[in-house]
């Protein structure tokens, strides 16, 4: 079967980039062609977006989290996870509404990662005609948070998407509750994608040759922890005096007033020429985590990772 993987964009997100790269591994091995859909930008973005980083960059509106990045900036943040996107995932052309139903896709899966956080339509399906004979199915969609997202009217336009989906399931216990509850919709709890994959997949991954001018290190903890708090930071630094290691986080501290700083670009792996970007950040390509002995990881859940390379921990 031709069958189309939709998710969230792949840019700098570590943990939508891995589930993603491992749903269309797991349903390739089972004989599928599989694609991941790239949206095309709308009219309305392609306007908008301009004006808002010209905007910016002149500082005549306040920065904030979600202001948009300029072509520069995106490539700075993006040079490696972009490098592994292109390498190990396969992705469609952009591709609009139309052009997608097009396509001659057998099958469409959600999922995973945040799908449903926000309401759009297009995480439903709702670009494919109402008979559309395609396989509708939903694999560990996740609404991010456990309380419901949705006004109600947006609501009855989800069930009604959702009601034409061959199969759902979800990626934790709230969200079967709210999907029976709000949407009228059995769902099941199934494992993320990054948690179907064996050792073996990754440590496939990690021996890969470094990147020209990449210095191993061995005495990193590379740690990845979003929504960051002080008992998860307690954790990762009592792991760290547990091994006798430095820590690195690739996450950023914060973001600077305007545009983007050496903070950003050294936690996403862009080219900061500097000698611990060096030694902290060009060892590391994403999910290879040759630049530290081990990995303390969030995805959904904390945990301490073995390194596929060396075995430690």
């Amino acid at each position: 079967m031709k069958i189309a993987i939709i998710t969230l964009p792949l840019h700098t997100n570590y943990g939508g980039i891995l589930q993603a790269y491992a749903l269309q591994r797991v349903v390739a091995g089972l004989g599928h062609r599989v694609q991941t859909l790239k949206f095309a930008h709308g009219a309305a973005y392609r306007l908008y977006h301009p004006l808002a980083v010209w905007l910016k960059q002149r500082g005549l509106v306040p920065y904030s989290h979600d202001y948009p990045l300029s072509a520069s900036e995106h490539a700075a943040l993006r040079v490696n996870t972009d490098s592994f996107v292109q390498e190990h995932i396969e992705l469609t052309a952009p591709l609009s509404a139309g052009q997608i139903a097009r396509e001659g896709f057998d099958a469409f899966i959600v999922g995973s990662d945040q799908v449903w956080r926000h309401f759009d339509e297009r995480y439903f399906l709702g670009f494919l005609p109402a008979g559309d004979p395609s396989r509708k199915i939903a694999y560990a969609a996740s609404f991010g948070i456990d309380r419901w997202p949705f006004t109600e009217q947006l609501s009855a336009h989800a069930r009604e998407l959702l009601s034409r989906f061959d199969a759902v399931s979800v990626r934790e216990s709230s969200a079967v509750e709210m999907c029976a509850d709000r949407l009228g919709v059995e769902a099941i709890q199934v494992l993320d994608p990054a948690m179907l994959l064996g050792k073996e997949d990754y440590t496939a991954l990690a021996a890969k040759k470094l990147p020209a001018g990449a210095v191993k290190q061995h005495d990193l903890l590379m740690s990845y922890i979003l929504d960051n708090n002080p008992a998860k930071e307690d954790l990762v630094q009592w792991a760290a005096r547990k091994l006798g290691l430095a820590v690195n986080s690739v996450v950023p501290e914060a973001r600077p007033a305007r545009g983007i700083d050496s903070n950003m670009r050294l936690a996403f792996g862009g080219g900061v020429d500097c000698g611990l970007c060096k030694r902290a950040v060009r060892g590391y390509r994403l999910f290879s985590w040759h630049g530290a002995r081990n990995t303390f990881q969030q995805t959904f859940h904390c945990h301490l990772q073995r390194c596929p390379r060396c075995h430690a921990f």
